[in-house]
């Protein structure tokens, strides 16, 4: 009777070790699936960083010349505007303007007029110095 009892739990023991063993295994692997989903979306997470902060800087550039647009313009102009009150420096502002630009469009049609823009804002970045700020703020022929 007892050795009859002492088989009954060894065995119990065999099995209690075998489902504590395929937990250990199934716990193992639900882990391991864990590791692989949290590193998936962290890359994924990192993507959508990079994407976030490439419409963040298209949000603030005019399109045709790849200069800052008026929304940057703005933000710009009420950071310095401020700095200037608290550092009583001096700023200057130039405003240029293409006259009758709506006639290059009109005559040479508006390919022409966006190599037109596009080689004046180069013209303008190809002269900044580092503190330089430019900006195309209007719908055509409009730069600070």
């Amino acid at each position: 009777m007892v050795s009859a009892r002492l088989e009954n739990v060894t065995r119990q023991m065999s099995d209690f070790r075998d489902r504590e063993e395929e937990r250990r295994k199934d716990q193992s692997n639900r882990t391991a699936r864990m590791h692989e989903r949290i590193a998936e979306l962290e890359r994924e997470a990192d993507e959508l960083y990079r994407k976030l902060d490439h419409e963040k800087h298209g949000a603030r550039q005019d399109a045709l010349t790849r200069l800052a647009n008026r929304k940057c313009f703005d933000e710009r102009m009420a950071r310095q505007i401020g700095g200037q009150r608290r550092e009583d420096a001096p700023a200057a502002m130039l405003i240029w303007d293409i006259d009758d630009f709506k006639s290059i469009n009109d005559r040479y049609g508006h390919r022409a007029g966006d190599r037109v823009l596009q080689t004046v804002a180069n013209c303008f970045v190809s002269g900044l110095r580092a503190e330089d700020f430019v900006a195309r703020i209007g719908g055509e022929d409009s730069w600070f």
